[in-house]
């Protein structure tokens, strides 16, 4: 179960990340839609947040079908990426949001959390 979540995060956040390069401003290695990043909250939020590994690995895979990025921007990227999302859901459960999204609060709140992080 657990390495199944792992590999269905990864490959999700690896196939994200490819369609959101097709977004890269000209010249740039910035993407102007980053959808990796709903993946990423939302597996830690309904999976847990053991899964940044794999969070991690599926930025690893990016980085491999990008190219040209040193090892350091592809650290500094992975930190990001991972932080980025943990703070999401540290922000989520502060607020004691449920997934289910059933009341106003809890799509408020991921709303703030997702703006936030």
């Amino acid at each position: 179960m657990k390495a199944r979540d792992f590999l269905l995060v990864v490959v999700a956040y690896g196939l994200a990340g490819f369609a959101s390069l097709a977004f890269k401003m000209p010249g740039t290695n910035v993407s102007l839609v980053w959808l990796p990043a709903g993946v990423a909250v939302v597996a830690l939020w309904l999976r847990g947040t053991w899964l940044w590994t794999a969070v991690a690995a599926g930025e690893l895979v990016i980085a491999a079908l990008e190219g040209g990025n040193p090892p350091a921007t592809v650290a500094r990227l992975i930190v990001a990426n991972v932080t980025t999302p943990l703070v999401a859901i540290a922000v989520l459960r502060r607020m004691r949001a449920e997934p289910a999204l059933a009341r106003f609060g809890d799509a408020a709140s991921f709303i703030g959390a997702v703006t936030a992080g």
